[in-house]
């Protein structure tokens, strides 16, 4: 992830050598202000220079709650060039201005991915043949309670590089309760409008608390994009899902509980 060389050599007094075989140490807790923090907030973007990002350089760190805010850090425009599969986190939520904090990458042998472009999925699938697939879809606007990773810096841009699914703290997407009343009974709505092109919005009631699963599948049956996989209290929920990555055909999409299970029919048409 580095090198240390007669220069910096100096300045390190303690390291940890991590080998096959020997367990990883734990990440590090770091705060999102104060001494020792990476404020990674839209005014203080973590570039070249960037001493509180230097300190943390290689080191397996685990950072509070972020905020996504945008999908593809190398083409706000998302318009299909230039992706990297890096997308921006900050610790205030939405973008303000043109640097958006910092970047994480999609190196990691985990499920989660954020660029929902057809071109970003084509370059990755040519790029990770090795990586299992990204099925975790964090839209922007979501809330990640935590993130850990290794913090790693690479063309002018310190980065953080999420190993595993355990990495992502729970995340909460643009999924919101409706008012306050409480269902009598489970309920999933058909989606509107449908057919869509390339959001639609989905509606569900939970008459009690429990683990709630809402996926989207292919033809095949296959899971094309996970929008709900938490815990919720009962109430009426919201989705927003957004299909831009997938090609134009029926899908459904499936909600599931401990005691209710319902499937719909939608289309999406480009």
């Amino acid at each position: 992830m580095s090198s240390i060389d007669s220069r910096t050599a100096l300045q390190v007094t303690s390291f940890t050598l991590v080998k096959r075989g020997v367990p990883v140490p734990a990440a590090t807790s770091i705060g999102s202000s104060g001494s020792g923090s990476v404020s990674y907030q839209d005014a203080n973007r973590p570039v070249k220079g960037a001493s509180p990002f230097e300190q943390w350089e290689s080191v397996l760190v685990k950072l509070p709650t972020a905020y996504v805010n945008m999908m593809n850090a190398d083409n706000a425009a998302a318009t299909g060039s230039g992706n990297y599969g890096e997308f921006f986190i900050s610790t205030t939520k939405g973008a303000t201005t043109t640097a958006y904090g910092l970047r994480v990458n999609d190196d990691g042998t985990n499920n989660y991915y954020c660029d929902t472009t057809v071109a970003y999925q084509t370059a990755w699938r040519s790029a990770h043949s090795i990586s299992p697939p990204k099925t975790k879809l964090i839209p922007v606007g979501a809330t990640i309670a935590s993130l850990t990773g290794i913090l790693t810096y690479s063309n002018g841009e310190y980065k953080l590089e999420p190993r595993k699914n355990d990495d992502f703290g729970v995340i909460t997407a643009i999924t919101y309760q409706v008012g306050n009343a409480v269902p009598t009974s489970f309920e999933l709505s058909q989606n509107y409008p449908n057919p869509f092109n390339p959001s639609t919005t989905i509606r569900y009631m939970l008459p009690m608390s429990g683990k709630v699963n809402l996926r989207v599948y292919n033809l095949l049956g296959q899971v094309v994009e996970t929008l709900v996989e938490q815990q919720q209290n009962a109430g009426a929920y919201v989705v927003v899902f957004n299909a831009s990555r997938l090609s134009s055909g029926t899908y459904f999409y499936k909600l599931e509980t401990d005691q209710y299970s319902v499937t719909k029919k939608m289309m999406l048409l480009k």
